[in-house]
């Protein structure tokens, strides 16, 4: 068997990228229109791959 995420991981993952890509494409500098929206999603997916695991135990489970 592969190492895969698990589902409780996949979901503190989308709370950290959706909440770290909203922050970088308001914000001044990397928000303006000369940074290309494929630089700015990339430089918040990697936000997120460094953040993550740091904040994982502090994010609430996956609501049922």
């Amino acid at each position: 068997m592969g190492h895969y995420a698990t589902a409780q991981q996949l979901f503190a993952g989308a709370l950290v990228f959706a909440r770290i890509a909203a922050m970088i494409m308001t914000m001044p500098g990397l928000g303006d229109t000369p940074a290309p929206s494929r630089v700015r999603l990339a430089f918040a997916l990697l936000m997120c791959l460094v953040i993550t695991p740091v904040v994982y135990p502090l994010l609430p489970v996956i609501p049922l």
